[in-house]
């Protein structure tokens, strides 16, 4: 059984009715190419009431994922340089023990992450 709803297009500021299956809270019928059939069981965005439609994605570029890969190792390693070189200077909590997860582990953690932060920035602004 279908119920019929009002769909509002904001950008033409006309309403269309629009018909929605009551067992899948889904549009019975989707306009426009761009859009994939409804209730596609491989496309997670149709098959989930209420969520919108996306884009399809694009194949990502393998220059990309090295590029990517290569910041976040360089980040790990620029972070754990610079906790190895304060770790005589910090407190004995904020010291990493081996193979005890602990406050240092957090602390080296955040070192890793603003390093990432700053190699990301870095690079936006070129």
């Amino acid at each position: 059984m279908a119920e019929v709803k009002q769909n509002v297009n904001r950008s033409r500021r006309t309403v269309a009715p629009v018909t929605v299956r009551r067992s899948a809270g889904l549009p019975a019928g989707c306009r426009g190419a761009s859009r994939p059939p409804c209730g596609n069981d491989n496309d997670p965005a149709t098959t989930i009431p209420g969520l919108r439609y996306h884009k399809p994605r694009m194949p990502v570029s393998k220059p990309s994922v090295m590029m990517n890969f290569l910041e976040a190792l360089l980040a790990i390693i620029l972070g754990n340089l610079v906790y190895f070189a304060l770790v005589p200077h910090l407190p004995p909590a904020a010291r990493h023990h081996r193979f005890q997860p602990d406050l240092g582990t957090l602390v080296d953690f955040w070192f890793c992450v603003v390093a990432y932060g700053l190699i990301r920035s870095a690079r936006r602004w070129r």
